[in-house]
């Protein structure tokens, strides 16, 4: 428009006579979108945490887990953001440790049935106040026109009596673009007492 004519016209201006034109002009810092977070709270599951309110949220059931999961608005084809919030009920009550071999077990399965998972990281973390553990792994595939793309899953994950809590953040491209906003989620999370 008519913005975009005039910035043209000046940098052509300044491109063409650069000694005319050596005013110092500071530069205006730009206000960063503030990002505004809303609670979301279960306390069936004994659960709560914050996610940025202009996101879309859903939740599900599926047999012994609770899911929460939460996308960015206008998220581009074939770009994929996706943060997972979940609560798993245990038939027992394992330790951390337990349920991490669990978990690997059954990761291992999927990797002999996925040649193109690839583990990149795994750690023992703080999360939710309690120690947790936190792995990153990636998966190749194919869009629907055939194109190449790498997923990459960010998982942190704790137990705490029978239930296992998780984040789970799955993104495709740029995995930085809203780290601010999955950070925050796993900040907030918090594990209350009385979850049925």
């Amino acid at each position: 428009g008519t913005a975009a004519f005039y910035l043209l016209a000046v940098a052509n201006r300044l491109l063409k006579h650069p000694k005319a034109n050596r005013q110092v002009i500071p530069k205006v810092a730009r206000k960063a979108k503030q990002t505004l977070f809303v609670p979301h709270i279960n306390s069936q599951v004994g659960l709560s945490f914050e996610y940025p309110i202009e996101w879309q949220k859903e939740e599900s059931a599926r047999e012994n887990v609770r899911i929460v999961t939460c996308r960015p608005p206008q998220t581009p084809e074939p770009e994929q953001h996706e943060l997972n919030v979940f609560v798993e009920m245990l038939e027992d009550t394992p330790s951390l440790d337990e349920y991490k071999d669990i978990s690997k077990r059954t990761l291992t399965e999927a990797l002999s049935s996925y040649s193109t998972i690839c583990i990149q990281q795994e750690n023992t973390i703080q999360f939710a106040g309690r120690e947790g553990w936190e792995i990153i792994y990636t998966q190749a595939f194919e869009d629907k026109n055939c194109q190449a793309h790498e997923l990459r899953l960010w998982t942190v994950f704790t137990v705490c009596k029978d239930k296992a809590f998780c984040v789970q953040y799955i993104s495709s491209k740029d995995h930085s673009k809203y780290q601010k906003e999955v950070q925050h989620v796993t900040q907030t999370l918090r594990i209350h007492s009385g979850g049925t």
